[in-house]
């Protein structure tokens, strides 16, 4: 596990909770996993665990993010600071974990060890 970012806090049943609820909703997968700082794949984990379902024809935001000139100057100061979580900074982008450590590696950006 040398390549990849530490484990967080476990979460809380009272968080797991939380996100479901949203998640039921119909709320964006990549914004409730940005708000608790976990992955997608998480939030689908419990989801599918807890069998609950989200609304027909919720709307899927595209898995292709670009980010403005400007948006890439913001990126190459934030991305390698240790000290600034990478689901905060996809937040501050508006793109998901997934897209920003992507968007990052195809700028050659990295973060420290």
């Amino acid at each position: 596990m040398s390549d990849q970012e530490p484990l967080g806090e476990p979460l809380t049943p009272q968080e797991i909770d939380a996100f479901l609820k949203r998640y039921a909703a119909g709320d964006p997968v990549a914004e409730i996993a940005a708000d608790f700082d976990v992955s997608i794949g998480t939030v689908a984990h419990y989801a599918s665990a807890r069998k609950v379902r989200r609304p027909k024809n919720t709307a899927r935001r595209s898995r292709h993010h670009s980010l403005t000139e400007e948006q890439l100057a913001e990126l190459r100061v934030a991305y390698p600071d240790p000290g600034r979580p990478v689901a905060e900074i996809a937040r501050s982008f508006g793109v998901t974990v997934g897209a920003l450590v992507r968007i990052a590696l195809a700028e050659g950006l990295r973060r420290p060890k």
